[in-house]
């Protein structure tokens, strides 16, 4: 899996990679890390990687760099949670699928 990732990293050249905290308290989480990890290293070693921040990953995670989030973003986001929370009977809401 990590060889087809690394594909992928080679075919779209990003200039970098970002994943999950390695020491997420969701194991799917923890297994993407380190899935994109050994990825990045087999296709381009040099590639900055980052580890995003998620609630269910705060333990031991310790930010060092902060990327500016646009407002085009932040309204498109709370746009569609106005959509949903309409469509839920409530403010905002976040849409979600069972498989």
């Amino acid at each position: 899996m990590a060889e087809r990732v690394a594909e992928v990293i080679r075919e779209v050249a990003p200039q970098s990679v970002v994943t999950h905290w390695r020491r997420s308290g969701h194991p799917d989480h923890r297994n993407t890390a380190q899935l994109a990890e050994r990825a990045r290293t087999m296709a381009h070693p040099d590639l900055p990687l980052f580890h995003a921040e998620n609630r269910e990953d705060a333990e031991g995670f310790t930010p060092d760099r902060y990327l500016p989030v646009s407002e085009k973003y932040i309204d498109y986001y709370t746009e569609l949670m106005t959509k949903h929370g309409r469509a839920s009977g409530s403010e905002r809401a976040c849409a979600l699928a069972v498989p």
